[in-house]
């Protein structure tokens, strides 16, 4: 008997309400809307390690062989949803040269991103940033001297990497391990 191998999953659609003009009441009812991804693709990461084996005689591992596997395995599928990302939602913003380089990022790219997240009513409380490797550490010496708290400099310098600024909470590296 053959697996199958696609999946669908229901995804909720943000509520759309119209703004009315004027005193007069206009009641709008809220409906729910659903529509269908298709998982066509899986990926995994598979080891040969038995229950007994993880259990008994393997130290430490959840550090020395989950903690790498799943960093692996997230990156990889981060780095698929990206590549299939541009110009499919509504808040991507590309660094690439008309030739396909990744330029160097400025504050002028984040706080874009920003202004698209505010015209597609984003909340403002919890925005992150998603770089690969090559633009994380662009941008941290494209902004490293922008006048921040001297914690966050430094915690990007011992880091190598962004860590908040520019209205983001977060600025994430998709680290490419495979």
């Amino acid at each position: 008997m053959e697996a199958n191998t696609h999946a669908r999953m229901r995804i909720r659609l943000h509520l759309i309400y119209i703004v009315r003009q004027g005193p007069a009441m206009s009641l709008q009812d809220t409906t729910e809307q659903f529509t269908t991804l298709n998982v066509t693709t899986q990926s995994g990461i598979d080891v040969p390690f038995t229950t007994a084996e993880r259990t008994m005689s393997l130290d430490d591992y959840a550090e020395r062989v989950m903690a790498p596997l799943i960093n692996n395995l997230a990156g990889n599928v981060a780095a698929t949803i990206m590549l299939g990302s541009e110009g499919g939602v509504c808040n991507y913003v590309s660094n690439v040269d008309g030739a396909g380089f990744v330029t160097t990022p400025g504050s002028a790219q984040f706080l874009l991103a920003n202004a698209v997240l505010d015209d597609n009513s984003a909340d403002q409380m919890t925005r992150h940033v998603v770089n690969d490797p090559t633009t994380d550490a662009l941008t941290t010496v494209s902004l490293q001297g922008l006048l921040n708290p001297t914690p966050e400099i430094s915690q990007q310098f011992r880091s190598g990497m962004m860590k908040s600024g520019l209205g983001y909470d977060r600025w994430l590296g998709i680290r490419r391990g495979y």
